[in-house]
């Protein structure tokens, strides 16, 4: 008597940032010579095509190394039948808290034009903050404008507590990029942009008689914090 196991094909998926290759290449060590693997690229899965009595075992060996965040089987040609969502999964989302601090120092010196002669000089310094919220699925980019700087972020849920943010900031004629891992609650320094001020300006003084020319020099600090919420 010839006893057959039939193949189930199940599929696995993985936060964008994993390679398949690398999941294909993990799954070797323990592929029998009747199993097979696809990859599936649209939805960064791969779909198995093994026995049913080994579908624990490879889950059980890529959550070794791999965080599986989706979970389902399809009958053979590629019918699905059902869909599974993985226990592993706490979070399908980001919300963040982007600061921006301002720290801005000048001098402003104004001079009677007709005379060409110094009649004022003044120094100025002020602080501000500004803080805005912003809701992204993980793994999707999204972006924020304040004020004429425009901030992109993206950010990749890791495990319970930890994330992975791309951060593009994109401010006049300066920009700044940079990866850091993050943790839920922690305020994270994500970097600053210095803007340089150079200002002149004309206009009638206040006596009414003859012109007053303003120029204004310094710079601009603003430095950006985010946290998860």
């Amino acid at each position: 008597m010839q006893t057959s196991f039939a193949n189930s094909m199940v599929g696995f998926c993985f936060p964008v940032k994993v390679s398949l290759n690398d999941v294909k290449n993990h799954l070797s060590a323990i592929m029998a010579p009747h199993d097979k693997v696809f990859l599936r690229e649209s939805l960064n899965c791969i779909e198995t095509s093994i026995s049913e009595r080994r579908v624990t075992l490879f889950r059980n060996w890529l959550k070794r190394k791999y965080r599986i965040v989706d979970e389902y089987s399809v009958y053979q040609g590629n019918k699905r039948v059902q869909t599974v969502k993985s226990h592993t999964i706490s979070k399908d989302h980001c919300k963040l808290e982007l600061t921006r601090k301002i720290k801005t120092n000048s001098n402003t010196t104004i001079v009677d034009a007709r005379k060409n002669g110094r009649i004022a000089r003044s120094e100025r310094s002020a602080d501000g903050e500004r803080k805005s919220n912003l809701m992204l699925m993980s793994g999707r980019m999204g972006s924020i404008e304040i004020d004429q700087q425009e901030v992109s972020l993206t950010c990749h849920y890791r495990n319970a507590n930890r994330y992975l943010l791309d951060i593009n900031i994109r401010d006049f004629d300066a920009s700044l990029m940079t990866t850091v891992e993050i943790t839920s609650g922690q305020k994270v320094n994500i970097g600053e942009i210095v803007e340089n001020i150079n200002r002149k300006s004309r206009g009638i003084n206040n006596k009414g008689i003859g012109f007053n020319t303003e120029k204004t020099k310094g710079r601009s600090t603003y430095t950006y914090f985010v946290t998860i919420k």
